[in-house]
């Protein structure tokens, strides 16, 4: 290993722990909330179009998040591994799994744009989607699945340099991808006043910056694993291994958006604008939960490394560090939104009342949740860190089908609320599963107190 590499696996392993933490989690905190404007700024633009469009990038984002969980989900439990090999010193270990992490996320790519697009429509149907924008909904829905092999592959390339802890790389290459992608939104929303499927053309125009250095690395080896796809076969073991954890993450992620659609759905009931406005304060939310799951992916790397130093005690220290600073950014978030909501929701509404109202009406209730949510994805950290990812797909689980869906049925059926319902379920929902999260952290830390569960031994 490069000097270079060894020092910052030493920092890693025995620096300050709030140092550490904010030194890996920053780097991907701005690389999360670049991911985020995005989102913010292709619904901004087209409110520029009409809130019809701000209502079809809406329900077609919810439906894009499952397909991409599928990438979230082999990136994470990829990164486990890469990350716990790197700290116990096994770099052929770590380059085996970072190339069988490339070649599943790219075959995985290409199987779901063949068996997706034929039943692009029936999809969006199926979800409820108003006839008034089912068209325009299914134009930007094909769009932005065209590029799904590019997102894969840069999703595994990113997983790579989380596990190698070189986020600093991440918030540079997003710097450039968010720069680029908001001044095509500008060119061809404000200049050509095109439609917004060249919203999504601008969002793979902008993604292939990241595959021609990712694939120039590659070439040269500079990513500090050794990466050879060409030369890769599926390894059956590997995958067996990596399915074990990236599965559970799957269906957890795959369910918690799943769970947004349900509720989407279940808001069309109310109309298009009901859906549209749903979407926003999912977005306004985003901005600030999108931080959480930065420090998230930061913790469960760290966690990981520490404990293949096998050095529980420091992980530890991790995850409850993490929960600090991530409970800290939720009250900021707060904050923020209680001085400059109307202000923030305005850019939206362009002046349509009605809407203005039910956004929020709907944002006041989904962002008094930060902190539960804060709560909520530093502990799943620690359980990803551990290797314990069926405990975050029950967590997960509990907070769509016990916890938000029939709450959301019980107020719609037996109570006047109307749309504001929606922001009911969310807030009810995530405080619960809050709750439920700190009684789960609390008792598997007693059962590894009591040496009842090895965590040296959980991949």
């Amino acid at each position: 290993m490069e000097k270079k590499e060894q020092l910052k696996k030493n920092y890693i392993l025995n620096g300050n722990v709030w140092k550490v933490i904010l030194s890996v989690s920053f780097p991907l905190i701005v690389y999360n909330l670049f991911l985020q404007l995005v989102s913010f700024f292709d619904s901004l633009m087209a409110s520029e179009i009409g809130a019809t469009a701000v209502s079809a990038i809406s329900i077609v984002g919810q439906v894009n998040n499952i397909t991409f969980a599928i990438s979230t989900s082999l990136s994470i439990g990829g990164t486990i591994f890469i990350s716990r090999f790197i700290g116990s010193g096994k770099s052929k270990k770590a380059s085996e799994y970072s190339n069988q992490l490339f070649l599943i996320s790219i075959i995985m790519s290409f199987l779901l744009l063949i068996i997706i697009l034929p039943f692009s429509k029936n999809i969006l149907k199926l979800l409820n989607t108003p006839d008034s924008i089912l068209d325009i909904s299914l134009e930007y829905y094909v769009t932005s699945m065209i590029y799904l092999p590019i997102l894969f592959f840069n999703n595994a390339y990113i997983a790579i340099i989380k596990a190698t802890a070189n986020n600093k790389k991440i918030l540079f290459l997003n710097l450039i991808v968010l720069t680029i992608k908001l001044i095509l939104n500008y060119i061809f929303v404000y200049i050509l006043r095109l439609g917004i499927i060249m919203l999504a053309v601008s969002t793979l125009l902008s993604q292939l910056i990241i595959t021609f250095i990712a694939i120039r690395e590659i070439k040269y080896d500079k990513i500090g694993i050794k990466i050879n796809i060409f030369s890769t076969k599926l390894n059956a073991k590997i995958l067996k291994n990596m399915a074990r954890l990236s599965l559970p993450i799957f269906v957890e992620k795959g369910s918690f958006f799943a769970g947004k659609i349900m509720v989407n759905s279940i808001g069309t009931f109310y109309g298009e604008l009901a859906a549209g406005a749903l979407g926003i304060s999912n977005t306004l939310s985003g901005i600030v939960t999108i931080m959480f799951s930065a420090i998230q992916d930061a913790e469960s790397t760290l966690i990981s490394q520490n404990i293949g130093n096998n050095n529980w005690n420091r992980a530890k220290e991790v995850m409850k560090k993490s929960l600090v600073y991530q409970i800290g950014l939720a009250i900021l978030g707060i904050l923020f939104y209680t001085f400059f909501m109307d202000k923030i929701i305005g850019l939206f509404a362009k002046g349509d009342l009605e809407f203005f109202e039910l956004i929020k009406q709907i944002f006041r209730l989904e962002y008094l949740g930060f902190v539960t949510l804060a709560i909520t994805d530093g502990v799943i950290g620690l359980f990803y860190g551990i290797g314990l990812t069926k405990i975050t797909f029950v967590i997960n689980f509990l907070r769509l089908f016990l916890f938000r869906l029939p709450v959301l049925l019980y107020i719609i059926n037996f109570t006047n609320l109307g749309p504001v319902a929606l922001g009911w379920a969310m807030l009810i929902s995530n405080f619960c599963v809050g709750i439920v999260a700190v009684i789960v952290v609390l008792y598997y830390l007693k059962q590894i107190k009591m040496k009842k569960i090895d965590v040296y031994n959980q991949i």
